[in-house]
């Protein structure tokens, strides 16, 4: 199959940028040059060493650091950084009053493979540097770093907002007031894993606790922040089955209002496991599908809308509930959403393996009044172009 991938979707799991990085190719890496939000996918595409294999040898010249395009840079920079991390820091830190804010900001976090606690000293320094971007990849870093002062002092805030109450079988977190920060801000601060050795809960544990002192979506907000930061899809599939997008009886409305900056559902689905994000994409258009959540509502959209940005090809299971869908909607009348849905399927649907899916949206299309068969058979034809496609390049 042939896969979309976005490098925007991409930047915030760095796990996966190397694959990302591994179908750029030089062209790809000329045009990350010009874009400063591809610059470090482009530079995980650089091999670390001169092994032969996906080595770029001009970016092992020194003069690459000093005239080459930013991604280029920031490959050096990585290369080096795995060769030598000391080096690597000295280098960035001898030049560092003539990088720009956003390059100051990339070449950073390019540090954090080999950190080390001989980084401290200059990632503190670059905690009040003039560009936000720098500041809050250096906190990201020193966070990252055992036993850093900054580590030390997020955990040490965060043990003091929330701490844990046990009556009998009853648990629950106690939440402190706060002046200078938000509740949500000092529930992102830490590690994650700070809160599990903590409690000495598990995640899906965690995340039911009810709150007393403050709005447990405010806490909710800041662990949903931290797990999209770190990439801990952990957290983030327990944060979505527990988390305020689920009912409970026991949940008080006002308690679950959701704060300003509230990471969406959406922004958790792309870092879970390919098996936990098609369970739940299943699970969502289910309750589209079977009319426990209204089509055009606000919940049903919100199902659509995150359905329609996975990554394709789409397992079978997932397209068999999307399907059920679309049948749905021809009794329900097209609309807004209908568009997207459909775009998307015509993109991720599997191609190369039965059953045949430009068979069944055309079947649909038959017996579609002429606005929904239009656009149903669009699909379809996308479907089989990209069929034609792969047979012709096999």
């Amino acid at each position: 199959e042939i896969y979309t991938l976005s490098l925007h979707d991409a930047l915030p799991i760095s796990s996966v940028r190397a694959a990302v990085a591994g179908v750029l190719g030089s062209r790809g890496r000329w045009l990350a040059g010009y874009r400063a939000d591809w610059q470090r996918v482009a530079a995980a595409g650089v091999a670390a060493g001169p092994d032969g294999r996906a080595w770029q040898p001009a970016v092992w010249e020194p003069a690459v650091w000093e005239t080459g395009r930013p991604a280029e840079r920031a490959g050096y920079l990585a290369q080096l950084r795995a060769r030598d991390a000391a080096a690597a820091r000295d280098l960035l830190a001898a030049g560092w009053a003539r990088e720009t804010g956003d390059d100051r900001a990339v070449l950073l976090g390019m540090l954090a493979a080999g950190l080390g606690p001989d980084d401290e000293d200059f990632l503190n320094a670059a905690l009040v540097d003039r560009k936000g971007a720098v500041r809050d990849e250096a906190a990201r870093l020193l966070n990252r770093l055992p036993g850093s002062a900054f580590s030390r002092q997020v955990a040490d805030r965060a043990r003091v907002a929330l701490r844990l109450e046990r009556h009998a079988l009853r648990r629950r977190l106690m939440a402190e007031p706060l002046d200078e920060v938000t509740l949500g801000q000092v529930a992102a601060g830490p590690m994650l894993g700070m809160w599990e050795e903590l409690f000495g809960l598990t995640p899906e544990q965690i995340v039911g606790l009810p709150v007393e002192g403050a709005a447990a979506a405010a806490v909710q907000a800041g662990w949903r922040a931290a797990a999209i930061r770190e990439g801990n899809a952990v957290w983030a599939e327990a944060l979505l089955a527990g988390g305020a997008g689920v009912t409970a009886g026991w949940r008080v409305p006002a308690e679950w209002r959701r704060p300003a900056g509230w990471p969406e559902d959406a922004e958790l689905a792309v870092i879970l496991t390919p098996q936990a994000r098609t369970a739940r994409g299943v699970a969502l258009l289910t309750e589209v599908a079977t009319g426990r959540v209204a089509l055009t509502g606000a919940a049903g959209n919100a199902a659509l809308t995150e359905v329609a940005g996975y990554p394709g090809p789409w397992p079978d299971e997932l397209v068999s509930v999307l399907l059920a869908v679309l049948r749905r909607g021809l009794a329900a009348g097209p609309g807004r959403w209908s568009g997207a849905l459909l775009a998307a399927a015509a993109r991720n649907l599997p191609v190369t393996r039965p059953p045949d899916y430009a068979a069944a949206l055309t079947e649909l299309a038959d017996g579609s009044p002429p606005i929904w068969s239009a656009p149903l058979r669009r699909a379809a034809g996308a479907v089989v172009a990209r069929r034609t496609f792969l047979e012709e390049i096999r």
